[in-house]
């Protein structure tokens, strides 16, 4: 909540909905330091600050944390007042996105501490299925206008020009006016459930990104993970971070025209295609489950509370020190 008027024995505080709220008694307590006219600047409640709220009963609520954060990037709604975005006044904000999205979400919108937490996949749900194979290259995805030229040159053209192979197109939307080779067969759904049996259908599954995913690189699709986990070698378009996720050459190809997918699809033997699945999977088991991602917010969790301990104390310090000169 964002501070709007402090008294000693009163706090006035919004949240995102634009509701005033007024904290008096029991719950300025835990932050009475922050109300004291000697409080130091990094702790100090005055319009403005940021500070976290619990709702105690019906009638009262409790600020719970001192505003600790030097900045934060907030948009209001300058008819009401109606917080419309929050970045910073948090001890640590999970994005995403990782990459240089990190340092900006600190230097340009206050984050105190941004660290990326991408999607993931669940294990016991995604895996091989023994299944026969049916298509040579398939995609799983809604129809989106972005996505579309890229799936053009990257199956669509390829089953043009390779009749002999068997490819699918499966997600909901796609418009009549698209022209779909006769070796493309499209599916209209497949629900999650069947999603591990579609994957170990294919030979190579397809993943192609949102235009706005590749623009600011390191944001994975829980498709990308999905397929992995099923053991199906993956051909991606390309997109800064990608590489950082699963190994190029190894767990997946990189691609960027129709040559290049048919080179894999007519040239890459057998065995190999199925050391390429095993290894992807390995590395989905190894750094990209639910396990492994509830393993890294409690790191992130972790370090953020480390990082406030010691900003309390070099605060501490501060107003020792200042107080002794």
């Amino acid at each position: 909540a964002v501070v709007l008027e402090v008294s000693p024995r009163r706090v006035v505080v919004v949240r995102q909905d634009g509701e005033p709220i007024e904290i008096t008694g029991e719950g300025l307590k835990p932050v009475q330091s922050g109300l004291s006219d000697k409080a130091g600047p990094n702790i100090k409640i005055r319009p403005g600050a940021v500070v976290r709220i619990v709702k105690v009963d019906e009638k009262s609520w409790r600020i719970t944390q001192l505003p600790e954060v030097e900045a934060a990037f907030v948009a209001l709604d300058p008819r009401n007042g109606r917080i419309a975005a929050l970045v910073g006044g948090f001890d640590v904000y999970l994005s995403f996105t990782g990459g240089p999205v990190l340092r900006t979400l600190e230097r340009e919108f206050g984050a105190p501490m941004a660290r990326a937490l991408h999607c993931s996949v669940d294990a016991h749900c995604y895996r091989p299925v023994d299944t026969a194979l049916r298509w040579d290259l398939g995609y799983l995805g809604t129809y989106s206008d972005d996505r579309q030229p890229t799936l053009d040159a990257l199956l669509v053209e390829v089953a043009r020009r390779e009749p002999a192979l068997r490819f699918v197109v499966a997600g909901p939307q796609y418009p009549a006016s698209v022209r779909w080779p006769a070796n493309v067969e499209r599916i209209e759904h497949v629900a999650p459930g069947d999603h591990p049996a579609f994957y170990s259908a294919c030979r190579f599954t397809l993943n192609v990104t949102r235009a706005d995913m590749v623009a600011a690189g390191w944001s994975p699709s829980v498709r990308l993970f999905e397929a992995a986990a099923c053991g199906t070698p993956i051909v991606s378009d390309a997109w800064a971070g990608l590489d950082t996720l699963l190994a190029p050459g190894r767990e997946l190809a990189i691609v960027g025209d129709t040559e290049a997918v048919r080179a894999i699809l007519r040239d890459t033997p057998e065995p190999a295609r199925r050391a390429w699945g095993e290894a992807g999977r390995a590395r989905i088991l190894a750094a990209h489950t639910a396990e492994v991602r509830a393993a890294e917010l409690e790191a992130h969790l972790r370090e953020a509370r480390g990082a406030t301990r010691g900003a309390r104390l070099r605060a501490k310090l501060r107003d020792v020190h200042e107080a002794l000169a």
